[in-house]
């Protein structure tokens, strides 16, 4: 397993559920290269394979690997990439074709959750240059897309992992050559802004873990097994990005300040987890995040 990818621009990782998984470190000279490098795995990936053990992409480095994704050992990425799952077929072929006119690049093709009924695309662009900041990603993604396409806001988290789907959507990879993704003008008050905004979410969500875990442990179980029901009943995840996956994992690691065992913490961490649905990471990878925060 690979430990340190801090000379790389991309990284790919099959599951942790095969035997003998490997993580893979990639380069790609250009948006071709990995166009068909995704290809090539998705083609290598048979249909009867489940979600959980599909291979993944990262289009960050981090400088620990990828078991440790966090704000704070980011690197840098030159991607952009954009899951499209509410937008209509019509407004995506305009989006893309307006790119395509400007002589811009990218790629696209159908997630492992795409049906004929309800399509969904990841879109994939290269930038003109490397961003190496987590402010300046989350601005510059703001900037680029924010009111001309409805996308998931989770995928501007650095941190993210994107599924490869099996070899039924090989057909759907869709390859536009052309230039760079030119990254706008970011002035530093908007990178400051970006700071203040991350600073006051750690703290909230700090006061409210902590007034959470001042109740009794029969009294949290109680609570967390009504979020949870509710969360079901509505569809509802707290945990779409990895900031917040990461605050729900230290919080349900906390319950063992009530003597709860490990075992019953990372019950919980899972099933909040699960209720990501198709964009949940596998078992194997959120123990190991959870063994991290333990």
């Amino acid at each position: 397993m690979v430990k340190t990818i801090n000379k790389i621009k991309y990284s790919y990782c099959s599951s942790s559920f095969d035997e003998g998984a490997i993580e893979t470190e990639y380069t790609a000279k250009n948006l071709q290269e990995l166009h068909d490098f995704l290809l090539g795995v998705c083609q290598s990936q048979p249909q009867t394979i489940n979600k959980a053990q599909l291979a993944r992409f990262i289009p960050s480095t981090f400088n620990h690997g990828n078991a440790r994704r966090t704000v704070e050992d980011f690197i840098e990425t030159d991607l952009m990439v954009l899951d499209i799952d509410e937008e209509t077929e019509e407004n995506f072929n305009n989006f893309i074709l307006s790119h395509a006119e400007a002589g811009t690049g990218f790629f696209y093709f159908e997630t492992p959750s795409s049906s004929p009924e309800k399509r969904k695309y990841r879109l994939v662009f290269k930038l003109s240059e490397s961003i190496k900041t987590v402010e300046k990603f989350k601005v510059t993604y703001r900037k680029l897309f924010n009111n001309k396409i409805v996308f998931d806001v989770s995928c501007n988290d650095v941190a993210r992992f994107f599924y490869i789907p099996n070899e039924t959507k090989a057909s759907t990879f869709v390859l536009f050559e052309g230039d760079a993704l030119v990254i706008p003008e970011i002035t530093e008050a908007e990178i400051i802004n970006e700071k203040q905004k991350a600073s006051n979410q750690n703290t909230e969500v700090d006061d409210d873990v902590s007034g959470f875990f001042l109740e009794s442990a029969d009294v949290v179980e109680h609570k967390l097994k009504f979020i949870l029901n509710w969360m079901r009943e509505k569809n509802v995840s707290i945990t779409k990005t990895y900031p917040e996956w990461l605050s729900i994992c230290f919080a349900c690691v906390s319950l063992k300040k009530h003597n709860l065992a490990k075992e019953t913490c990372f019950k919980y961490f899972y099933t909040f987890s699960k209720l990501d649905g198709d964009k949940c990471a596998g078992k194997e990878d959120v123990l190991k995040q959870f063994e991290i925060c333990w």
